[in-house]
């Protein structure tokens, strides 16, 4: 609900357990995939991974939750807003709107 999408894409690892740790990463998250993996995570939560990153996750024992590269960034913005606004005070910080998801689902 907090990203305002329909689904999500998921890829469980082999092994069973209550998930632990998890690392999130918003938009494409495959450059921090493996680091992921060495910190622990038993979940990675990102915007969108290549197939073969998923398959190295998933092989390392690290499920993956994929909610589209949009919408992963689109949720932080306003928070980073409240973030910029104190560290910058008195300057206008605008989020802009006209970001779109560009996949249609079929």
């Amino acid at each position: 609900r907090f990203l305002g999408v329909d689904r999500v894409q998921y890829a469980v690892a082999g092994k069973s357990g209550p998930i632990s740790r998890v690392g999130v990463v918003p938009g494409a998250g495959a450059s921090l995939s493996r680091q992921a993996r060495e910190e622990g995570c038993d979940l990675f939560v990102t915007g969108e991974l290549k197939h073969h990153d998923i398959l190295g996750a998933l092989n390392s024992g690290m499920s993956v939750l994929l909610a589209g590269h949009t919408a992963t960034e689109r949720g932080y913005l306003t928070r980073f807003k409240v973030l910029l606004e104190k560290e910058i005070a008195g300057t206008p910080i605008v989020v802009s709107g006209a970001d779109v998801e560009i996949l249609t689902n079929a």
